[in-house]
């Protein structure tokens, strides 16, 4: 279900607008946000809770409280289709090269990110953060008002780039990365990933390690 091929995966359209999902199946395969009643309806109501929070620790899934609506991201579920005109800065490369970088983990820290971005509308800034952008290897949130980052996994080059709207908020933002990167590394990779970053130097106009 978290990787779905709908030549294998085959949901019957007829059951499920007769249970009242029809719009919950769509949402989820179009946008990569779910419902727990469609969860539930997947699971045949069984362990839900249980799978749900196995999801969450292994960073699987998110959860999503934007606009006073809540779902939980499947970020596997996610399109490759949007695209958007960039226009933050560049500020570092998480460049993992010296081995390779795994499918799936740009899509954990897409869930770590958007965990935080969520966190933060609902405890600090009282609903006023934009959701998220997403894409299958694409990620804009934000982390205050009006202040924007993005990540951009870039598989041909083995890296993910981290962009910035404002100088100010790149410290801020490095730090929550590298750290969400390492607790991947300590919690699901066996503490086997290799990565080097790669910072902006905006004197000389070059990236250095």
């Amino acid at each position: 279900f978290l990787i779905r091929d709908a030549s294998l995966h085959y949901f019957d359209s007829n059951e499920v607008e007769r249970v009242g999902l029809l719009n919950d199946m769509e949402q989820t395969f179009d946008t990569g946000l779910t419902t727990r009643d469609w969860l539930e309806y997947v699971w045949k109501n069984d362990q839900v809770d249980y799978l749900i929070d196995i999801m969450k620790q292994t960073m699987l899934i998110s959860r999503w409280n934007f606009n006073n609506e809540s779902y939980i991201l499947i970020p596997s579920l996610l399109g490759a289709a949007k695209t958007e005109r960039e226009t933050s800065k560049e500020q570092c490369h998480f460049d993992f090269s010296d081995k390779f970088l795994p499918i799936g983990l740009f899509h954990r820290l897409v869930c770590l990110c958007v965990a935080e971005s969520s966190l933060r509308n609902s405890k600090i800034h009282a609903g006023t953060l934009e959701p998220p952008f997403l894409s299958r290897h694409h990620l804009r949130a934000e982390l205050q008002p009006g202040e924007s980052f993005t990540l951009t996994e870039e598989r041909e080059k083995q890296r993910i780039t981290l962009c910035v709207s404002s100088d100010a908020m790149a410290p801020k933002v490095l730090r929550m990365c590298d750290s969400m990167l390492r607790k991947i590394n300590a919690d699901i990779m066996s503490s086997g990933l290799v990565w080097s970053p790669y910072f902006w130097d905006s004197h000389s106009q070059k990236f250095f390690r």
